[in-house]
């Protein structure tokens, strides 16, 4: 009897994964656009199990390189042993930054996550000729006019520009065939709230609906 916000992404990122849910058809935004490829669930989720914050550290600097360091804006890139603060990270699974440095490096790698985990979860759209003139193939979901993006996870919880770090999601010109969210609100699961009013829903869903509304925030 409670009524939800609409189409929406979840975004969560852990030390050994970075989870992408998106509940939404994903059809396509606009005209001349065909689908290809199997057809979408409504609820989708992907687990980049090669995108973490510390376990996965080292196989996320692999995924990124420097390319994906700079997008970000991460100052003296070229200057530093970047290799080694991605070692250490994933040497001390532990390790919570105290220092502007390694809370920026932190945040980049955030970025890094979001940017590469909504790549890989987006569909994509290819120009295709035909007989008709030149039209275009989607395969997978479209996300470009998403409304409601949600961020959780430790990095996001704790970091004082959480909005700049979800930001990262968003399309981009390098990749232009990405389907990727182009103006989308973001909410903050500020309280850590998630997964435990998922299991209320189990037992009252309007309780636990009405709470999330309550405590995932614009942000």
């Amino acid at each position: 009897d409670e009524e939800g916000i609409g189409d929406l992404v979840v975004i969560d990122i852990g030390g050994a994964t970075t989870d992408v849910h998106s509940i939404c058809a994903g059809a396509p935004s606009k005209p001349s656009v065909v689908l290809r490829g199997l057809e979408e669930p409504l609820a989708k989720r992907t687990v980049e199990g090669d995108l973490g914050m510390r376990y996965s550290a080292l196989s996320l600097h692999e995924a990124a390189g420097k390319r994906y360091l700079r997008r970000h804006g991460l100052k003296g890139v070229e200057d530093m042993n970047v290799e080694e603060a991605f070692q250490f990270r994933y040497d001390h699974t532990d390790f919570v930054p105290q220092s502007e440095e390694d809370i920026a490096f932190d945040e980049v790698m955030a970025k890094i996550c979001v940017d590469i985990s909504m790549k890989r979860h987006a569909g994509t759209v290819t120009q295709v000729y035909s007989p008709l003139g030149m039209m275009y193939s989607q395969e997978g979901k479209d996300l470009m006019e998403l409304p409601y993006l949600i961020g959780t996870g430790g990095v996001l919880v704790n970091s004082k520009n959480p909005k700049d770090i979800l930001k990262a999601s968003l399309f981009h010109e390098e990749d232009p065939e990405s389907l990727k969210p182009r103006h989308p609100k973001y909410l903050l699961d500020k309280e850590y709230v998630l997964s435990a009013l998922g299991l209320l829903a189990m037992v009252d869903e309007d309780k636990a609906l009405r709470m999330l509304k309550k405590y995932i925030v614009l942000c």
